[in-house]
């Protein structure tokens, strides 16, 4: 059962897909490393390094519920010059590039590792944006990609990561195992009619008026991954945050206003009756 992906903006303008111009040279880097899977109990992630081992390029994806997008991060010493006026582009396999133009989401990981944040992306794209819940990326899906390409300042590096079908049918036990670990059956959270339905807006539970103040002097951002588990009479009980990258006031910010803000309609089980679960989103708090 697909959950709600909507992106909610707090001063954001969001990222559109287009067609990206060609390159002339295009570089492959080769994998350095196997794909590996970690996981704890917020959330579970699938990483792998291509290129030289002394200089590599990692990748990461980042997920915190079962579900068809995920957080992508892009790390390496070849992106220490971009920031977030920077053009950049990522095409999954065969698919339509996304650009990034100017709104590439810039930091680090640890205290040196430069890194590009993608907050929600996802292998194949859905053909109808209207029907999220119908739509599923399928294991052939996935295994029809077999490289990511990436075009930034002039330059094309595709890498070569070989079928993403078993790679992810891993990242997807690993997100089940999360779901039990949260009290819930798996199963029946898959198999339900709906996951909890939003009554208003996402869009509008968090405003440009909310970013904290302290932050908005020093220009911060942030991106929140949020989790708020949900009860039957379609209320939110807690407020969690698998994974956050800019500071704990934009974490406290996030799960106090959305506590207050948002309400539900409860998930359905398979017969239609009212269950606890989850509902999972990203908020990205970037300066206008």
């Amino acid at each position: 059962m697909a959950r709600a992906a909507h992106r909610i903006l707090a001063g954001i303008v969001a990222v559109a897909a287009t067609t990206s111009p060609a390159f002339a040279g295009e570089t492959v880097l080769a994998p350095a490393t196997k794909w590996q899977v970690d996981w704890n109990d917020t959330s579970c992630t699938l990483s792998r390094a291509f290129g030289p081992q002394d200089d590599p390029l990692i990748i990461r994806f980042e997920r915190f519920a079962p579900g068809n997008s995920f957080q992508f991060l892009l790390m390496g010493q070849v992106f220490r010059h971009t920031d977030h006026e920077s053009r950049f582009s990522i095409a999954f396999g065969a698919g339509k590039p996304h650009i990034y133009d100017g709104k590439v989401l810039t930091g680090t990981v640890g205290e040196t590792m430069p890194t590009i944040f993608i907050p929600v992306s996802r292998l194949v794209d859905r053909k109808d944006k209207n029907d999220e819940h119908n739509f599923s990326i399928t294991p052939a899906m996935e295994a029809a990609v077999r490289s990511i390409t990436l075009r930034l300042a002039g330059k094309s590096l595709r890498l070569d990561t070989g079928p993403m079908n078993k790679p992810f049918a891993a990242l997807r036990k690993c997100t089940d195992n999360l779901v039990q670990t949260w009290g819930l059956d798996p199963q029946a959270q898959a198999t339900g009619m709906r996951g909890p339905k939003p009554m208003t807006d996402p869009d509008t539970w968090l405003r440009s008026g909310d970013y904290p103040t302290a932050e908005s002097v020093y220009g911060k951002q942030a991106i929140v991954n949020f989790r708020l588990m949900i009860d039957a009479q379609g209320k939110p009980t807690d407020c969690r945050i698998p994974r956050s990258y800019g500071g704990p006031r934009f974490d406290r910010q996030t799960c106090a206003l959305l506590m207050d803000r948002a309400r539900f309609e409860p998930a359905l089980d398979a017969r239609g009756q009212p269950m606890a679960s989850y509902y999972i989103n990203t908020v990205t708090w970037i300066m206008r």
